[in-house]
């Protein structure tokens, strides 16, 4: 089933991004929405919660491939370019991509 987000929300990202950033490193970053991650997939700059919406682990370091990343608690996967989890998992995390040099809009299919 494809699914549409129909509720895009806009952030204020408050940090400085790093001039030359490593792919698939994770940045810790500020926002008008708290804490979050940033880090450098395919398709650029992603931003997420820095918990997981399963059990609220956190995602501490890139575990899955250049395309998803994983929960350090119980390994759930969620794919960095929708948020969908991975089959079978029914959830989904937020993702938002930069646009220009200081707004986060929220990612859907």
């Amino acid at each position: 089933m494809k699914w549409t987000n129909l509720f895009r929300r806009k952030i204020r990202l408050l940090s400085t991004l790093p001039e030359a950033p490593v792919q698939n490193r994770f940045y810790p970053v500020t926002t008008t929405q708290g804490e979050m991650m940033g880090v450098v997939a395919k398709e650029g700059w992603v931003f997420f919660k820095n918990r997981c919406p399963h059990a609220g682990g956190t995602f501490a370091e890139h575990l899955g491939n250049e395309s998803e990343v994983v929960c350090s608690l119980h390994r759930f996967r969620y794919s960095l370019q929708t948020g969908q989890g991975a089959q079978g998992q029914g959830d989904f995390l937020r993702i938002y991509q930069l646009i220009g040099t200081d707004e986060l809009v929220e990612k859907g299919a």
